[in-house]
């Protein structure tokens, strides 16, 4: 099993954060809205970890768009049986 750990605790920028999904995630270049996330996550078709901070979600960092992307990654992994996320 792949496992991931997303380091994104310290963005603010909802562009910060989708430059840095893309490398992590190999996502494509043209995925870039949480609907176009969702899509990806969902279609993953290895075994796959992907672990993210709660802090993301906090006021100082992304706020309503954090608590939207735990939101996404979590309904992701509730359509996709190789996919698990944790949040820690």
């Amino acid at each position: 099993m792949k496992k991931i750990i997303l380091e994104i605790a310290e963005f603010t920028l909802p562009e910060q954060l989708h430059l840095y999904l893309q490398d992590a995630l190999s996502l494509p270049a043209d995925c870039e809205t949480l609907d176009e996330i969702y899509d990806f996550l969902t279609d993953i078709d290895e075994s796959m970890t992907i672990v993210l901070p709660q802090e993301v979600a906090d006021d100082e960092h992304l706020g309503e768009y954090g608590e939207r992307l735990l939101t996404v990654f979590d309904e992701a992994a509730a359509e996709n049986p190789n996919l698990k996320v944790e949040v820690i």
